[in-house]
């Protein structure tokens, strides 16, 4: 059953590959991100925008959720290519979550860094975009590692057609992170306050990458002992980082003049220094 099961999904996906060749479809503009999950469980199919964790040991599970919104056309296949380090990680299972149930699709060995969800009816997104969720496993012990995973490129084929999606959505794995008062300054005002301690308090004990000051995965014992080091002080402001800067303007040029399809895009939208970018020159 398993194998009839596989073979027909992989028919399915060739299929639209074919079909979709002829016309590029409506879902350019839509934006896939990815968000861990702390537990390593199901998720809550929400996103709760949790890019960042600690992980140990060796043959560890990593799970993530994957989302897309600005979907037009509902897709048959949503093809997923990941980047990651395959000596750190590996990836083993796409799991599709619709209203009517959830159907697991399996990796092939010829793409082991391609999940795709597939369905024979079109893929009815909901309102959240939330498309279903990805697990992987850790090669080697990762215990103070620094890694990460994010997304290389997204396909999204029908019947009408099929669009390259670009990402940026990366997930951070044991990387220290550096807190400062802006980030205890959870309403804006300019001062870490009563109100920020009052947000705080309701977000204590869940996954709210807003309020998990350490990037553990949870709002912990350990964030509030940061929010209190910052309680009272008032938020430095100043010019935005330029490089940040550069590197939006030129992912939104890539994303406009359909950079996928360029002849040499090497670099682009990578980790890389923007001078490694072809044809990006900076001083």
């Amino acid at each position: 059953m398993l194998l009839k099961k596989r073979f027909m999904f992989f028919v399915v996906l060739a299929l639209l590959v074919f079909v979709g060749q002829a016309a590029a479809g409506s879902n350019a503009n839509a934006v896939v991100s990815l968000d861990l999950i702390a537990d390593g469980g199901a998720g809550n199919q929400t996103d709760d925008g949790v890019t960042s964790g600690t992980v140990s040991g060796q043959g560890t599970k990593i799970v993530v959720e994957v989302f897309a919104k600005g979907v037009v056309t509902p897709p048959n296949a949503i093809g997923v290519t990941f980047d990651f380090d395959s000596s750190v990680l590996t990836l083993v299972t796409a799991t599709l979550v619709t209203a009517t149930g959830r159907s697991r699709s399996p990796i092939d060995d010829r793409e082991p860094k391609t999940a795709y969800f597939l369905s024979v009816s079109p893929i009815i997104l909901p309102t959240s975009g939330y498309v279903g969720y990805v697990e992987f496993s850790t090669v080697i012990d990762v215990t103070g590692k620094e890694f990460s995973l994010g997304i290389e490129r997204v396909q999204m084929i029908s019947l009408h057609g099929q669009d390259k999606v670009t990402s940026t959505s990366k997930i951070e794995f044991n990387r220290e992170k550096q807190i400062t008062a802006a980030d205890a300054d959870f309403d804006g005002s300019g001062t870490v306050d009563i109100a920020d301690f009052l947000q705080f308090v309701d977000a204590y004990g869940t996954t709210n990458a807003k309020y998990d000051l350490d990037g553990s995965g949870s709002v912990d014992v350990a964030d509030f002992l940061a929010f209190v080091d910052f309680y009272g002080q008032t938020v430095q402001t100043g010019p935005v980082d330029s490089v940040e800067g550069d590197r939006a303007a030129l992912v939104a040029l890539y994303n406009a003049t359909d950079g996928a399809n360029w002849k040499d895009n090497t670099n682009w939208l990578s980790d890389k220094p923007l001078g490694e970018w072809h044809g990006v020159e900076t001083n």
